[in-house]
């Protein structure tokens, strides 16, 4: 029958390899990065506008069930900038939460500020269901938790080649929902 070595029991060595095979490696890596590189920035930014979106949905929620425990009118207004506790600006620059105790609509030296928050100012905008301006408008709950209109924020990223499409709708009884299919992001960026 021959000579039966088990093909297990021959000792094993690493074969060298050589720079031109180590260069190889590291170009088709390289390459490959390359690709990849702008698909991975794009899918960042989604992840940062859709974590934005939800943040800032829940944030409305938030404050519309403050208004409904509390018995007391809730406003909601874009920051002026992000360091401020002052209303004026966009919802990219963060948001502040009241108490609007005299129920006049704004902010001022009579109600509280209950919450604030931050925004993302330097990848999106939040611009209205048309997409043709940024949204600047407060939100206001009513001591029942209606807020009396409707309207949409569309956050929206600068950057062009992000394709983002869920939006915020705020509906007359004051109900907020997330939801996509949204073309504002689109007619803004084309």
């Amino acid at each position: 029958y021959g000579d039966h070595r088990d093909l297990h029991s021959f000792p094993t060595r690493a074969l060298p390899i050589s720079l031109l095979e180590l260069m190889l490696c590291i170009a088709v890596f390289v390459t490959t990065a390359g690709f990849a590189a702008p698909a991975m920035k794009s899918l960042v930014t989604s992840v940062q506008l859709m974590n934005f979106t939800r943040h800032l949905a829940h944030s409305l929620h938030w404050a519309r069930v403050h208004a409904l425990t509390h018995s007391v009118p809730v406003g909601v207004c874009p920051r002026r900038a992000p360091d401020a506790d002052q209303c004026g600006g966009g919802y990219h620059q963060g948001w502040l939460i009241f108490q609007d105790l005299d129920d006049n609509r704004r902010l001022d030296a009579s109600d509280v500020v209950i919450r604030s928050d931050l925004g993302a100012e330097s990848f999106i905008r939040v611009f209205n269901r048309a997409g043709d301006s940024i949204v600047t408008r407060s939100i206001f709950f009513a001591a029942n938790g209606t807020s009396g209109s409707a309207m949409t924020l569309a956050p929206c990223p600068i950057d062009a080649d992000t394709e983002y499409s869920s939006g915020i709708v705020l509906n007359n009884i004051g109900r907020v929902s997330v939801r996509s299919n949204l073309s504002a992001c689109h007619d803004q960026n084309s």
